[in-house]
């Protein structure tokens, strides 16, 4: 596929060098448009990428820039994830946040549940601790559907 890039909006630089666009193309075969997150590729181009932006480059842009994503209905008004949490937690949260957008809303408390997960699995003791059970084993599976465990 080919897109036209009809307009690009400056987002958050990353690294201090790498240029980060929102750019609004239109697909050459069909006419319908898209709106793509791109990023520079390469740090070698930062003083040419400040004095132009993709919108006025001359050829492919994929000889500067990649193509992170694209922006969707799941992108508007998800919460975003509170600044402290660990980077892994971090995307499992945007990820939740974005089911509970398009109303998923199983999808996103398995997302959450496994935040609640993450955070706390390294609260808990080592090994067993008596009158604590913390591990899912077979006999917690077998209780958990109604069978005995017996053929």
């Amino acid at each position: 596929m080919t897109f036209d890039v009809r307009a690009c909006v400056p987002r958050k630089r990353r690294h201090d060098w790498q240029g980060r666009w929102e750019a609004f193309g239109v697909c050459r075969a069909c006419d319908r448009p898209s709106i793509f997150i791109i990023a520079q590729k390469s740090s070698e181009d930062t003083a040419y990428l400040r004095e132009h932006d993709p919108l006025s480059l001359i050829g492919a842009l994929h000889h500067y820039v990649n193509v992170e994503g694209f922006v969707n209905i799941s992108d508007l008004g998800a919460q975003d994830p509170p600044e402290y949490l660990p980077k892994a937690i971090e995307e499992i949260f945007r990820e939740g946040a974005k089911c509970t957008r398009v109303e998923c809303y199983n999808a996103a408390a398995t997302m959450f549940r496994l935040c609640v997960d993450l955070a706390t699995k390294p609260l808990l003791p080592a090994g067993p601790t008596p009158g604590l059970n913390t591990r899912r084993d077979e006999t917690w599976a077998f209780a958990w559907s109604g069978s005995s465990g017996t053929s």
